[in-house]
């Protein structure tokens, strides 16, 4: 699977298909490239080796539903997903 890549839209924080991705998203920005280095304990199942990922953001969404949980628990902001359609490669 070398040189494989596919879009796909990740909510952060929160992918539990893929939890490194979920994870490895908060705090990029549009345009921005990653690279995430994952132990087989935060991949996918069945992955059992330490991959390496290379993540391109193409675009930020903010949904409009809010999160059930505010932001901090004094706080009367009300948390929002956020929804970021990158483009993965790995191998």
């Amino acid at each position: 699977f070398a040189g494989v890549s596919m879009p796909l839209i990740i909510e952060a924080g929160n992918s539990p298909e893929f939890p490194c991705i979920g994870e490895g998203v908060v705090g990029m920005l549009e345009g921005g490239r990653r690279e995430l280095i994952v132990p087989p304990s935060m991949n996918r199942e069945g992955i059992t080796e330490v991959m390496t990922y290379t993540l391109d953001l193409y675009k930020v969404r903010q949904d409009p539903k809010p999160l059930a949980k505010p932001a901090a628990p004094d706080s009367s902001h009300e948390a929002t997903r956020k929804s970021f359609l990158v483009r993965l490669f790995w191998g």
